[in-house]
């Protein structure tokens, strides 16, 4: 009687959710005039994006995140990876999702934590943010950042120092994302410093950090995506997303690029095949864990292996109703079109597939 309880809670908030984003999705705020305010009146044919303020909250958008990756090395060598993002939903749904990946035990430890709206601190013009005093983001000007993330008993305290422009996802910053449109823009490359703390062992490390920032009126809870990031050793960025359906119909896909000289470009086509999968046998979900990526109007062709096969997301909490997903660190080698190999590192997110879907739509070895 309590499971029952707990799974038809979970659904009415999932419903309610997702029709409340559904008709205010239906009134797109991108394409009207709005009164001044945090989402000022925009037109389609000019930069949706304001630096100076919209790395801060949006109080008229429905859905928020502020997500961060990165590859770190500590002073013996071992690396690690991290995911820390902070989302909203309405100014009702606020929660952490971290994780830590130690790459050399090939350990992987992971929360989501919900807080009330009592404990979150948000800034309309700064990404200075607090859930619970445990988890925050400070900014310092435009180009730095601070990140304190609590995940069980590791610590994070990493200071990010941006390399390079941030990228205005298909040039504007906007996206499609099959439930409404969203604003987008990645800082695709942040020099990172700092500590984490294992067991009350601090432990010095360095490395590089990704940034995504998104918001507006959509919804994300019956779509599936592949996303990824890249940061290849070219200087150059990848940022490429392909939304599927719930049985797997691939529908719209986004490629954005950032050269080493900071010119942004974008495609919509992506070439997907799926080499390897990974079954977990606590949730019977299966994954990809290597890719072949094509991208045909560059010509440019990836191998993305995981670099920890178990990096599985899933609710570990009474009215958790966020889907299951894998999100890690994979190992990026780039082809380009005139026979170079590039290496790099990324981060792959994506929703499992099940079944005869996931067989007859997919390559699989």
């Amino acid at each position: 009687m309590k499971k029952s309880f707990i799974i038809l809670a979970s659904l009415f908030v999932c419903l309610f959710y997702s029709c409340l984003v559904q008709k205010t999705a239906k009134q797109d705020f991108y394409d009207q005039e709005q009164p001044a305010g945090d989402l000022p009146a925009v037109r389609k044919d000019t930069m949706l994006i304001d630096f100076s303020k919209d790395h801060g909250m949006h109080s008229q958008a429905l859905s928020e995140w502020w997500y961060f990756n990165g590859h770190l090395t500590g002073p013996d060598g071992k690396k690690y990876s991290y995911v820390f993002c902070l989302f909203r939903g309405f100014s009702m749904f606020y929660f952490a999702h971290i994780s830590f990946t130690d790459e050399s035990s090939q350990s992987f430890t992971f929360d989501r934590i919900f807080y009330p709206s009592s404990k979150v601190k948000l800034s309309k013009q700064t990404a200075d943010i607090s859930y619970g005093n445990e988890q925050t983001i400070e900014q310092y000007g435009h180009s730095e950042f601070k990140i304190k993330a609590k995940l069980k008993a590791i610590r994070l305290d990493l200071v990010l120092d941006l390399e390079k422009s941030p990228l205005l996802i298909n040039n504007k910053g906007l996206i499609d994302m099959e439930g409404g449109h969203s604003m987008y823009y990645s800082l695709t490359r942040l020099r990172t410093s700092g500590y984490i703390m294992i067991e009350g062992q601090p432990v010095p490390v360095k490395g590089r950090s990704w940034m995504d920032h998104q918001w507006g009126n959509f919804y994300v809870l019956t779509r599936g995506w592949d996303w990824f990031s890249f940061q290849m050793d070219d200087s150059t960025e990848y940022n490429l997303y392909s939304f599927r359906n719930i049985k797997g119909k691939t529908l719209n896909q986004y490629a954005n690029i950032l050269d080493e000289q900071n010119k942004s470009t974008y495609q919509r086509q992506i070439g997907i095949s799926r080499m390897a999968w990974w079954h977990n046998q606590k949730t019977s979900n299966r994954y990809t864990t290597k890719w072949e990526i094509i991208l045909p109007e560059r010509k440019d062709t990836f191998t993305v292996t995981a670099r920890v096969m178990n990096q599985e997301l899933f609710a570990t909490k009474m009215l958790d109703f966020i889907p299951s997903y894998w999100e890690g660190a994979c190992t990026v080698v780039k082809k380009t079109a005139n026979g170079r190999t590039i290496q790099g590192l990324g981060f792959a997110e994506h929703f499992p597939y099940r079944g005869k879907d996931r067989i007859e739509n997919n390559k699989e070895k």
